[in-house]
């Protein structure tokens, strides 16, 4: 499985076609954004966004394709996008197992990451449950011996 950096501006239309909200208009929320895809015969099957917001390393978005899903592609991802962090790194997801199953934690006191439009949306904290969630630290050597079983 060969990984390599692409153009973050081209992924929006993957990700959303992948079941991620991210909305081309309103970008990535942090700075110094970098994406990393998975690309098979010209077609990306997953790709994997990072930046930083404000001191904390981010994870914007990762995403299989539908197609391709349970072959460990996100897990490959996630570990190739932790590797190309330093420190704890945080996320925001309304898909908790995977994180949690990874070793991300829940964090409390920090909703105000959370996005105001999504907060603002009918859905919020009814049928949606967005959380922060980072994985520290200590626990990044956990995640890369998991995934190199």
């Amino acid at each position: 499985m060969f990984i390599e950096e692409i153009d973050s501006a081209k992924l929006f239309k993957f990700y959303s076609g992948n079941d991620l909200e991210i909305d081309e208009k309103h970008g990535y929320f942090g700075t110094n954004v970098k994406s990393y895809a998975i690309v098979e015969n010209e077609i990306v099957q997953g790709a994997v966004t990072i930046s930083k917001y404000g001191d904390k390393s981010f994870l914007e978005a990762i995403a299989v394709n539908k197609e391709m899903r349970g072959q460990g592609f996100g897990k490959e991802l996630l570990r190739y996008a932790i590797g190309k962090t330093s420190g704890s790194v945080y996320t925001i997801s309304k898909e908790h197992g995977f994180y949690l199953k990874h070793n991300f934690k829940f964090v409390k006191n920090m909703d105000d990451m959370i996005d105001g439009n999504c907060k603002v949306c009918e859905d919020y904290n009814k049928t949606c449950h967005p959380k922060v969630m980072v994985l520290k630290s200590s626990d990044r050597r956990k995640l890369w011996l998991e995934n190199t079983k």
